[in-house]
Formats: structure tokens, sequence, C-alpha cells
């Protein structure tokens, strides 16, 4: 027993062991994290402040160059910066995102507050140079009130450097040391882990050996055991063997129902067969139907657009007739005049209203023809409505068949169903005599032997 409760205690002392392992190996990763995120703290803030250093620095020489040369391109420069390169603005705002101190920020708030003042000399500066009043924009830009708004900036601006460089400073030691700690840590709890590692596995396969030995003495004493309790078994199979007469008989009257069930589902297999034909056939015969429809759309669509020739061709016998009527008028109007060239002339026009009759009598011939076949087409049409109707006709009987058959399947399942009460009360006896048979067992080898009634109760 104390060998086993000081195994106990090692596999804990592991466990906790290899706890304290990942917690300082989660430790050492965070502080690894914070260390790089210093790093990259000291450089935005650090190029941060050298920006505004450096917009201040250009804006002030824009100015100065402006209000001595008067060059339109230093102006633009200066509101370049102020408008689109903006990079006081985004020094500003990278101060904000990195969660850098108040104190900090109220320098940058100070310094862009003077720059502001700044900002209105150089204002009256480049009107003066709008003005052409060049002496005094280079006063106002290289005077004493310029110098003294222009130095307290950069002042500023030197201080936060130091004072960020400082706190940058001082977080990074410090997430240096955390990290060199949490991996001595680490490393410490590692080794303590593979020592102690290494005299647990000794102790315990000293333990297993001597379980090992204990358990073969005690298999010794079981096989006696077991071999009274064979002899027990034997003298309880005769009663087994006369309970089974009776589960038996169980098991023929199951059988019996078993086989009934069997006929019922094969019929109903057959039946759910041909259904399934039939169901193939209705459809192959509703395919059929659907063709015949779109042969008949076809032969439709064929007459509608004989149609559509047909009053092409009226229309035409409208312009022709037109025609003719002009030329009778014509020939009237000849007529009347007379004369020698007069008759010529009716000659021709006479000429021309027979050839547009005989136009006439071309085009009704061929408005005939179109005619006779969309008679014939339509006469088509009506023999494939008539193989459609004869389509649907077979598709329901075939319809009507198949339901006929699931009926035949639904009274078959449930003549099935009734004979399930049988098998379930067939099953019941033979469970209750299984559970007889085992209990009477069971009893016998408790009377004998504890040890033979583990056994049995595990087999």
């Amino acid at each position: 027993m104390r060998v086993s409760v000081l195994t106990k205690l090692l596999i804990g002392f592991f466990v906790v062991l290899s706890g304290v392992n990942i917690l300082f190996f989660l430790l050492s990763s965070q502080a690894n994290s914070r260390m790089a995120y210093t790093y990259e703290q000291i450089w935005r803030l650090n190029t941060a402040v050298q920006d505004l250093q450096v917009a201040s620095s250009d804006l002030t020489r824009w100015a100065r160059a402006y209000a001595v040369t008067g060059d339109r391109r230093e102006y633009d420069e200066y509101w370049h910066e102020i408008f689109e390169e903006r990079r006081r603005d985004r020094a500003v705002e990278t101060f904000e995102q990195m969660g850098a101190p108040q104190a900090e920020r109220d320098m940058i708030a100070q310094a862009l507050s003077l720059s502001n003042t700044l900002a209105l000399l150089e204002a009256e500066a480049f009107e003066a140079v709008s003005a052409s009043y060049m002496e005094t924009a280079i006063t106002l830009m290289f005077g004493d009130a310029y110098e003294a708004g222009r130095l307290p900036i950069m002042q500023t601006l030197d201080n936060l450097r130091t004072t960020v460089l400082s706190r940058t400073s001082s977080e990074l030691d410090h997430a240096l040391a955390t990290a060199a700690l949490f991996e001595l840590l680490a490393i410490i709890a590692a080794a303590s882990f593979a020592f102690f590692g290494i005299g647990g596995t000794i102790l315990i396969k000293r333990n297993t050996d001597r379980l090992a030995a204990n358990t073969t003495a005690s298999l010794r004493q079981l096989e006696s055991s077991i071999e009274a309790a064979v002899n027990q078994i034997n003298d309880s199979a005769a009663t087994i063997a006369e309970a089974s007469n009776e589960q038996a008989a169980a098991v023929e009257e199951t059988s019996a129902t078993i086989n009934e069930t069997s006929s019922m589902i094969a019929s109903n297999a057959e039946n759910t067969r041909l259904a399934e034909q039939l169901a193939l056939e209705a459809m192959e015969t509703a395919n059929k139907g659907m063709k015949e429809m779109q042969e008949m759309a076809r032969t439709m669509q064929q007459i509608n657009d004989s149609s559509g020739s047909i009053s092409k061709i009226i229309k035409s016998i409208d312009d022709i007739a037109f025609q003719t009527n002009l030329l009778a008028i014509n020939a009237t109007v000849e007529a009347a005049r007379a004369g020698g060239d007069a008759g010529r002339s009716f000659g021709v026009v006479a000429e021309e209203v027979r050839s547009l009759a005989q136009k006439s009598a071309n085009e009704a011939a061929t408005t005939a023809d179109i005619i006779q076949k969309n008679i014939t087409l339509t006469g088509a049409g009506r023999e494939v409505s008539q193989r459609v109707s004869s389509s649907l006709e077979q598709i329901t009987g075939k319809t009507d068949q198949l339901n006929k058959l699931i009926g035949e399947i639904r009274a078959a399942s449930e003549e099935q169903a009734s004979n399930e009460d049988i098998k379930s009360y067939a099953y019941f006896l033979y469970i209750l005599q299984y559970y007889r048979n085992h209990h009477t067992l069971h009893l016998d080898l408790h009377l004998y032997n504890p040890v033979a009634v583990i056994l049995i109760q595990g087999f």
C-alpha cells in the first residue's frame, strides 16, 4: 500500500511539473511578444517625433524661402505639406494608436498650439508677398517674434523625443528581464522534470515487479477456486438442459412466425417489383405523350408561319389591285383624248393592265396552295392531338393498376404487423427462460465460491 501511494504521488508530481513547464513556456512566449511590441513602439514613436521635427522645419524653410524669393513653388510645397503630406497629423495619430501616456500627448498638443501661432505670422508674410511688400514679409519671417515662437516648438519636440526614448527604453529593459527570467525558470522546470522522471521510472519499475509477484500468487489460488467452480457448473448443466426444452418450443413457434413473415415479405417484394415496372411503363408512356405534344406544337408553329405568308401575299394582291385601279383610270383618260399618239398610249396602258391582271391571278393561285397546306397541317395537328389523348388514357390505366398493387402491399404489411405480437411473445419467453437458467446457475455458484461468481458475471 505504501508503494502504491508513493506511485500516485509521483504521478501527481509529474502532472503538476508538466503544468508548470507549460505555464513557464507560455509566459516566456508572452514576454517575447511584449519585447517585440516594445521594439516596434520605439521605432514608430521615434519616427513620429522625427516627422514632427522635420515637418516643422520644412514648413519654416518653405515659408522663409517664399518670403525672400516670392517663388510659387515654395508656396505650393508649404500648402502641399499642410493638406496632402500631413506628416504632423500622422505623427499625432501614431501616438494615439500606440497608447502613449497623456504627458507625451500633452507635449504634442503644446507644440501644435505654438505652431498655430507661427502659422498666423506665416499667413501675414504670404499676404505681404502677394502685395509685393517683400521687406515686410522678410521682417515677419526672420524677426524676433517668429524666432521666439519657433524655438519653443523645437525645444518641446526635443523634450518629447527624450521622454519617449527614456520610457520605451525602460519598458524594453523590463521586457528583456522578464523574458530572461521566464526562460530560466522553464529550463529549471524542464531539468527537474527530467531528474524526477528518471527516478520515478526506476521506482515504478520496482513497484511493478513486486506487483507482478503478488499477482502470480493470487492467480495460483484462483486456479484452485476455478476448478471447484467448474464442477459446480457441471451439476447445474442438467437443470439448464431441462429448461431448454421449454425454450425450444418457444423458438419453434417463433421460427414458424418468421417463416410466415418471410413469405409475406417475399409477396410484398414481388408486388413492389410489379408496381415499379408499371410505374416505369407509365413514365415511358408519359414521355411519349410529351414528345407527341412537342410535335403538335411544331406543327401548329408551321401553321402560324404559313398564315404569315398568306398575310404577305394578300397584302401583295392588294397592292397589285391598287395599281391596276390607277392604270384603269389612266386608260380612261387616254381613251377620252383620242388621236394617233393617244391611241398608242392607250395600248400601252392596256398592256400594263393585262400584265397586272396576270400577276393577280398568279398570286391568287399561290394563296390557294398555301391555304391547302394550312388545311393539311391542321389535319396533322388534329391527329397528333388524338394520339396524345390516347397516350394520356394509357397513363391513367397504368396508374390505376399501380394504385391497386399499392393497396395489396398495404394489406400484406398490416397482416405482417399483426404477427409481430407473436414474435414478441416468443422472444419474451426466450428471455424469461434465459434469465431463470442464468439465475439458477448464479445461485449455485454463489453458494460455492464468490470468486467463481465474479468470473461468471464477467463472462
